[in-house]
């Protein structure tokens, strides 16, 4: 629902929607991919923050905190189906180990869910902004979009990415640049554009990283 991978580009007003009426119409089972939005953006995943309710969704990463598992999740009279008619063997279905930092990462989410999620929009939003301030001091076009926990950053003068085409064409290599300079500094970014913040993080470590941010742009557009 949420096009992380391309740039944290959220669907256009009403779009979802119409995507739900026309599943429901046409007897269509909807599928959100929530690998990385689901328990990140929001307790309840994307679905829960833009009020799109999909038939099926898939979940992993943040799910378990960093363990591995996935799951998929939806309507049961679906779930039911698979549950009597389909062979889903695997070697790890079920992994003890797994679901039980699922549920115990759950468990957390849910009974601290107000200071958790306020924590990463803060921490997201104070990175962006920093970012964004230190670049134009440098006259350095950086476009930086996304909700907070997750946001992706490029460099371009456009104001917004609304699709994966306008992404496309982007220029990576100044990212790319940056990204190397910043693990010279300490501070190691995901290759491509995505950034993340966890519970863990703290406003020293926003700090650290920015203070990188400075000589790192210089880099990027050497």
């Amino acid at each position: 629902p949420i096009m992380c991978n391309s740039g944290v580009i959220f669907p256009e007003t009403g779009y979802l929607q119409g995507v739900r009426d026309v599943c429901r119409r046409q007897g269509i089972v909807l599928i959100f991919d929530e690998v990385i939005t689901g328990f990140r953006v929001h307790l309840g995943g994307a679905q829960a923050l833009l009020n799109v309710v999909p038939d099926l969704a898939v979940f992993g990463k943040a799910m378990a905190n960093g363990f591995p598992i996935s799951c998929v999740g939806g309507r049961r009279e679906i779930l039911d189906l698979a549950a009597s008619s389909v062979v889903h063997a695997g070697t790890f279905n079920g992994n003890p180990v797994g679901v039980a930092a699922a549920l115990a990462t759950l468990r957390e989410l849910s009974s601290r869910a107000n200071e958790i999620y306020a924590h990463l929009t803060a921490l997201g939003t104070r990175l962006m902004h920093g970012i964004r301030q230190i670049a134009a001091a440098k006259n350095i076009p950086v476009l930086l979009q996304g909700p907070g926990a997750v946001f992706y950053m490029w460099f371009t003068p456009a104001p917004a990415v609304h699709d994966y085409a306008t992404s496309a064409r982007i220029d990576r290599a100044p990212y790319a640049r940056f990204a190397e300079a910043m693990l010279a500094a300490g501070v190691r970014l995901i290759p491509g554009g995505r950034w993340y913040v966890s519970f863990s993080h703290t406003d020293a470590d926003v700090s650290r990283t920015l203070d990188a941010v400075a000589g790192a742009l210089d880099e990027a557009v050497r």
